[in-house]
């Protein structure tokens, strides 16, 4: 299927449209408290200043639309036009009221389908929830259409009706196909200004359930709009690689009309790194390239002759053969001391094929890819199809060489050109230089876009929300306090959350939990389960640290 097909139609947001061929629009979210109305109406600003398109504001209660009308007057008064979202959650009484104060509401789908608990499910039981969501969402479409206001249908892994983890579990299927009830039911209604999203912290549920959706809107001619990003994609560098993982693939692949990056801390964190995401790719894609593989298909690992130390940054996988934690010398290209490799390059349109020598393997081919520069170059659709045309048992190396200094762009860069690779399928390590170098940060970024995209595991991992007016704590100062006290544990998945609205459920698959539950408040959670509430905030790191203890799994590499 050629995924460049997939063209979605055009929806107007307040002044600016989003779909069909605009642009694909930036778009953050506010982490001030709601009912502080100037401090939210500042951020807004900032963010406007900085080339937010759209910007997003929790509303949890009907006393946050007063206020929310205070700061869309406020933002209009001082002459700043950025449309605003109202991001809604349970209370479809809320984002019924926010409809003419906003120009665009989030609804989450869970909160208006039925999520009654049994058994099993039938198809009695789809027939009654689908007539129920059209029930549910015919005053909030009506209202809709008479004051111009989009709605998002805001899809979350976390909070999925239990008639779809029944019917699919935590899949991309349960992720498309609820978000497919709403687009059917709202079209039903004709109602068409449409943003649709399917969110979620594991990038590898994520793009497929992307591709799923696009097919599935493409045969019934319902191509509405591609909201994307990584939700609780966390901090930092890790942060930045995660939301790569996610996003990269789909923008290459022309699936996504608007892109937010949701990294722990200020918002405006946010914008230059989805900016560069969205300057990387042309906004229709690689034609067809996509259409051959299957996102984050497992890649094979080959065990390869011994030959010594192979001098490769980040392999994926293991082999008793190969030591893979080696830092490159000098970029490969010349001769390795240590392991006596000796390579000779000789480039064809970007693809190089590698004399090898090395103890007792003489004359080892093996195909070798070097990609230089910026992502339209490394991506060029004819490279790739030359590497997808590649015999299967060929072991392939990716190398991505850059010359910038800047270190955003530098991990934002090479994380999604990476993740490009990586989720296609085609390739078997990463070799990320600088200048030719190997550096700390290219190491860094290496192991950080293998384990956000589940190829390998080589550190705790760390999902934390980017904030929002819910938000019980300081959270990006709590989330670094626990990465720094768990710096070297193996294998386990952290969870900080600043709230519980898609806490919980984002939470689901860490071993460990940190949410707050209150002002001042923590529940911790292992594996899903509530197992200490309402902790005073001044204990709870400790608290945190005793569990994980209590329970064997502090383990250090």
């Amino acid at each position: 299927m050629n995924m460049n097909s997939f063209i979605s139609r055009e929806v107007r947001i307040g002044n600016i449209s989003i779909g069909g061929d605009q642009p694909i629009r930036v778009q953050s979210m506010c982490n001030t408290t709601t009912r502080d109305v100037d401090a939210t109406v500042l951020q807004s600003e900032r963010l406007a200043n900085i080339g937010c398109e759209l910007v997003r504001i929790t509303v949890p209660a009907m006393k946050d639309v007063k206020a929310l009308e205070s700061i869309v007057s406020k933002l209009r008064y001082r002459n700043i036009r950025v449309p605003v979202i109202a991001d809604v959650h349970f209370k479809p009484e809320v984002a019924l009221a926010c409809v003419g104060v906003a120009d665009k509401v989030r609804i989450n789908p869970g909160n208006y389908t039925e999520n009654f608990a049994q058994s099993s499910y039938n198809q009695e039981d789809t027939l009654r929830a689908n007539e129920k969501i059209r029930h549910n969402i015919l005053p909030l479409a009506d209202a809709c259409k008479k004051h111009g206001t989009a709605i998002r249908i805001g899809t979350n892994q976390g909070s999925l009706s239990r008639r779809m983890i029944h019917a699919f579990g935590h899949t991309p299927e349960a992720l498309t196909e609820s978000a497919m009830e709403f687009i059917r039911a709202f079209a039903e209604l004709d109602f068409h200004q449409i943003v649709v999203s399917l969110k979620s912290s594991k990038p590898n549920v994520m793009v497929p359930a992307y591709f799923m959706i696009a097919r599935k809107m493409m045969a019934e001619n319902r191509c509405y709009p591609l909201h994307v990003g990584v939700t609780e994609a966390g901090m930092g560098a890790e942060g930045i690689a995660l939301s790569a993982a996610g996003i990269a693939p789909l923008l290459f692949a022309g699936l996504g009309d608007t892109v937010r990056v949701s990294l722990t801390g200020d918002p405006l964190s946010e914008i230059p790194v989805a900016k560069k995401f969205v300057s990387l790719y042309p906004r229709h894609g690689v034609p067809d390239f996509f259409a051959q593989f299957s996102p984050y298909s497992k890649i094979l690992i080959r065990e390869l002759p011994d030959y010594g130390k192979f001098p490769v940054v980040s392999l994926v996988g293991t082999s008793t053969d190969i030591q893979s934690d080696m830092v490159l010398d000098s970029g490969l290209f010349n001769q390795h001391n240590e392991s006596h490799i000796e390579l000779k390059t000789n480039y064809i349109e970007g693809l190089s094929k590698l004399n090898m020598k090395a103890g007792n393997a003489d004359n080892i081919r093996i195909k070798y890819f070097i990609f230089q520069k910026f992502c339209a170059e490394i991506l060029g659709d004819i490279l790739l199809r030359k590497i997808a045309g590649m015999k299967a048992d060929d072991f392939r190396i990716a190398s991505l060489d850059y010359v910038q200094s800047d270190e955003g762009n530098f991990i934002t860069q090479a994380a999604s050109d990476a993740a490009v690779l990586l989720s296609a399928g085609l390739t078997d390590g990463l070799c990320i230089t600088e200048n030719g170098e190997t550096t700390q940060r290219s190491v860094d970024v290496s192991y950080a876009v293998l384990q956000a995209t589940g190829m390998r595991v080589t550190k705790a991992e760390y999902i934390s929300c980017p904030s929002c007016g819910r938000t019980q704590f300081e959270i990006e100062n709590i989330t670094q306090k626990i990465k720094d006290l768990t710096a070297g544990i193996v294998g386990l998945k952290i969870a900080v959350m600043g709230c519980i609205v898609n806490g919980p459920g984002e939470m689901m698959d860490a071993d460990y939990g940190y949410i707050g539950s209150g002002k001042g408040k923590v529940n911790l959670y292992f594996r899903g389960e509530v197992v200490r509430k309402n902790i005073p905030e001044e204990n709870a790191i400790t608290e945190l640290l005793e569990l994980i203890k209590n329970n064997g799994h502090w383990k250090m590499k």
